[in-house]
């Protein structure tokens, strides 16, 4: 995925706010599926 740049985590080194902020701008995510993200 990494290689491709699909998903949120482009990288080894990121921080939580990263995480939530690809995660709330990716829009390859539907809103249920980024409030449902730490579910799983």
């Amino acid at each position: 995925m990494n290689k491709y740049r699909i998903g949120i985590m482009h990288s080894d080194d990121f921080t939580v706010s990263e995480l939530f902020k690809n995660l709330f701008t990716f829009k390859g995510y539907t809103l249920s599926e980024k409030l449902f993200y730490f579910k799983g």
